[in-house]
């Protein structure tokens, strides 16, 4: 089922309630308006969810492709949120975790920034995409949160080391 952002009702987990810091990672690596990116509706309907039962610190944190700023993105998407910290993950200390997988499909660890770590719940929040007739959802929504400079191929930036090993297995 597709709901639009307008009509869109967050009901928070119960264990939210003791969370002390919330990320939130939007589809924000392009200046284009929802559908292509995150809504600024949906966000603030998020964002009022966690205040209805938490306390708790709100941060959303995104990157880009390029390793370019993300805050000019952030201010023509609309992303304007009253006490919620706006970060770009390019000025993370990022930190190298071993892959958890007993038999992991492409890499033995990541590097991974310490917001992420020290965050009490992550919500990721992006829209459904095709990209080559493939299904984007979730859990792809999280490669910009991984360092263009560790995993770029060329200058242009991206994430083409991971690319090369097979999207598919990075994501699994």
């Amino acid at each position: 089922m597709i709901i639009k952002d307008s009509d869109f009702v967050f009901t928070p987990p119960p264990q939210l309630s003791w969370a002390r810091r919330v990320l939130i990672k939007p589809c924000a690596g392009y200046p284009l308006p929802y559908p292509v990116t995150t809504s600024p509706k949906l966000l603030n309907t998020i964002i009022k969810g966690i205040r209805k039962v938490s306390n708790a610190d709100i941060l959303i944190a995104d990157g880009t492709p390029s390793g370019e700023s993300i805050y000019p993105i952030y201010q023509a998407l609309g992303y304007n949120f009253h006490h919620v910290l706006m970060l770009d993950i390019r000025d993370s200390i990022f930190i190298e975790v071993q892959n958890p997988l007993p038999q992991f499909y492409a890499v033995e660890s990541f590097w991974v920034p310490n917001v992420v770590l020290r965050s009490d719940f992550l919500i990721s929040i992006t829209p459904f995409k095709v990209c080559s007739s493939s299904g984007r959802f979730s859990v792809a929504n999280l490669l910009s949160l991984l360092p263009v400079s560790k995993y770029q191929r060329s200058k242009s930036g991206g994430w083409g080391a991971l690319y090369e090993l097979g999207i598919e297995q990075v994501l699994a």
